[in-house]
């Protein structure tokens, strides 16, 4: 009945059809690194198709640091990104108005709705974001529908049942309009001057040139979607014995905890770089490795848009499917204990042990990339 009303209000506030003469176009999202960068191959494909307009993304970061929040101004197709928090309209009465003096500068034809919000059951804020629309003056506005209801506790054992896939939702969004997201590189070009700075940084750090490597991200935002360190040392004592690949663990300095951890379990064979990249040189950095694997998190979603081979490992304190990264090379690993889909959160870090993951194991690890390698060797050979 809600996305009865939201469609009614849609064709009443906004023009229909395929959108024309685009000159400005506004994508709404929200959340950080990896909530975004899942978002880089829609925005891509509306540069292509409106290719003298200008792109604004604003970013709803929410509560959280904006560290990552950015990641889309890093783009060549994105002309500005504004990061705001959840206080962006203000209502008196049955009117509202924009809060957020960067907003106040902006206007669009086309405003492209890309939150989870809708996703997460939030009905109070796909409304705000279609009135955001409306005030920004769109012409044309697509991605506004509820998909799940929200997660209060009563409801933690059926949302499963409820799941959309978040990096692959853009794709319904576009379809409104008649595009899909691109992928690989057209999705996330190379940034050349990135690159050089990290090549410069391995150099520097010890790595041979043209030295193969492959990338361990040990941290996330919560640390129940933390698998073991001394699981990740113990594949990546495994990996560089096995391909002569050396391991390189990433993250932000707020990961530097568990990547020393990893790297003592490894034997100190890696080379840690956590907290020494910038974005873009995480991302050419990825973009560079045989492989990646990490938790659920956004350097994940950086490997699986990129198309280097992803090994997930994944909780399942909500669905895992929710989050599966893009790309045909990913693997993701998970168990489904009795005390799955908890919904436990940042709040209950320093309680019971996170049971899904300690029930994955390096040798489940071991075999994902065997299959990877092997799936993907052939393919070439074909």
């Amino acid at each position: 009945a809600l996305n009865i009303l939201l469609l009614i209000t849609k064709l009443f506030l906004f023009k229909t059809g395929r959108p024309n003469h685009v000159q400005r176009i506004v994508v709404f999202t929200a959340g950080i690194l990896g909530d975004n960068i899942v978002m880089a191959g829609a925005i891509a494909a509306l540069k292509e198709r409106f290719q003298g307009a200008k792109i604004t993304v604003i970013t709803n970061c929410q509560h959280y640091a904006k560290n990552g929040s950015e990641v889309l101004s890093c783009l060549p197709f994105v002309d500005r990104q504004l990061l705001v928090e959840d206080n962006y309209l203000e209502r008196n009465g049955i009117t509202f108005r924009i809060e957020n003096p960067l907003l106040k500068t902006i206007s669009c034809d086309l405003f492209v709705n890309l939150s989870p919000f809708g996703r997460r059951g939030w009905k109070g804020a796909v409304i705000r974001e279609m009135i955001l629309a409306r005030l920004l003056k769109a012409r044309w506005a697509i991605g506004f529908k509820v998909t799940s209801p929200l997660p209060h506790p009563e409801n933690f054992k059926i949302l499963p049942y409820f799941c959309v896939n978040e990096p692959r939702r853009s794709a319904g969004v576009l379809k409104e309009i008649g595009l899909s997201p691109l992928q690989g590189e057209e999705a996330i070009p190379v940034n050349q001057q990135a690159q050089e700075r990290i090549n410069l940084l391995l150099l520097s750090s010890g790595l041979e040139q043209g030295k193969k490597y492959f990338v361990l991200n040990p941290g996330a935002k919560n640390k129940c979607n933390c698998w073991s360190p001394e699981k990740f040392g113990q594949v990546a004592s495994w990996l560089a014995k096995t391909y002569d690949f050396i391991p390189i663990l990433i993250g932000s300095e707020s990961n530097a905890i568990q990547c020393n951890e990893a790297n003592r379990a490894s034997g100190n064979i890696c080379l840690d770089l956590a907290g020494k990249t910038d974005l873009p040189g995480l991302i050419e950095l990825i973009r560079s490795a045989e492989l990646c694997i990490s938790n659920d998190t956004g350097p994940m979603h950086v490997s699986g848009c990129l198309g280097v081979p992803t090994i997930g490992i994944f909780s399942a304190r909500r669905s895992p499917e929710h989050w599966f990264p893009q790309g045909e090379k990913s693997v993701v690993l998970f168990s489904i204990p009795g005390c799955a889909f908890c919904n436990r959160d940042s709040y209950l870090e320093d309680e019971d042990p996170v049971l899904c993951l300690d029930a994955v194991q390096p040798e489940d690890v071991q075999k994902a990339v065997l299959y990877l390698f092997e799936k993907f060797a052939e393919n070439e050979r074909n």
